[in-house]
């Protein structure tokens, strides 16, 4: 397989502190051959004028407005206009306040080019606080495959995911909360195992901001309840699957708890 082309989907609203950081992560990729698709949501903090002047003269990246009319509040229709717009072999997701190692595409490239038959990659990734220099590596359980653990949950974090665009060309967000899960359950139902693999080491930090973080649990449950609903389960299937879910968050946050920090 010829080296793959990556289409960076980036979708924002009101991120004007993070664009620099941003940038700066996809500047020090040491595989170049990508296309960052920049989409604002309707940002009224200067997000855009930050971005055309952090990138003038670098034609790798693109800004555009989202024209899309959304049902709901969240990111979901400026992904689906980058969808759109992409024109790499994969595609990956990247959120303005979140960062990628530097190795993050050199590796998943070597990955498609050993093995071309696969079409989902994804990998552990370090999760940090917001202006911290370190954090706690957070991965799928051990031997539990995707096309199994995507009935309970989400296998694929978004942010190390990379998926082959023509397994996607005719799939979207939906306009519900968690559209993620929902996605990534539609594109896992279409590989057998074989397509899909995991890259053993941690690509990418997500950041956390202690003051965004909600405590409403029983609105991610309604969220939740919705997406299971929407996938054909039943009433009694449904609360199942949340608590097998839950049982999963438990084992993440003990797992997590005792894991040794990791500097990046």
């Amino acid at each position: 397989m010829a080296s793959p082309r990556f289409s960076i989907i980036t979708p924002v609203l009101n991120g004007a502190r993070d664009v620099y950081g941003y940038i700066e992560t996809l500047k020090k990729q040491k595989f170049s051959n990508w296309e960052s698709i920049i989409v604002d949501d309707g940002s009224s903090d200067g997000t855009t004028d930050i971005l055309d002047d952090c990138i003038a003269g670098d034609k790798r990246f693109y800004v555009f407005c989202n024209t899309l009319v959304r049902e709901i509040s969240g990111p979901y229709q400026a992904r689906n206009f980058g969808l759109k717009l992409a024109q790499g072999d994969f595609i990956c997701f990247l959120d303005i306040d979140d960062r990628w190692f530097p190795n993050k595409l050199e590796m998943q490239a070597k990955q498609l080019k050993s093995n071309p038959e696969y079409c989902l990659l994804y990998s552990p990734y370090v999760r940090g606080n917001r202006g911290a220099s370190f954090g706690k590596v957070r991965k799928t359980p051990l031997g539990i495959a995707p096309k199994l653990l995507v009935k309970v949950s989400n296998p694929i974090p978004m942010l190390t995911s990379c998926v082959s665009r023509a397994t996607i060309s005719d799939l979207f967000f939906a306009p519900v909360n968690h559209e993620d899960y929902l996605f990534w359950h539609f594109v896992i139902s279409r590989l057998n195992s074989e397509q899909i693999a995991e890259y053993p080491n941690p690509l990418a930090i997500y950041c956390v901001d202690p003051s965004s973080i909600s405590g409403n649990k029983f609105l991610a449950f309604q969220w939740l309840w919705r997406c299971y609903k929407r996938l054909g389960y039943g009433f009694f299937a449904t609360l199942l699957v949340l608590f097998l879910r839950g049982m999963l968050q438990v084992f993440f946050s003990i797992k997590e708890y005792i894991s040794p920090r990791v500097e990046f």
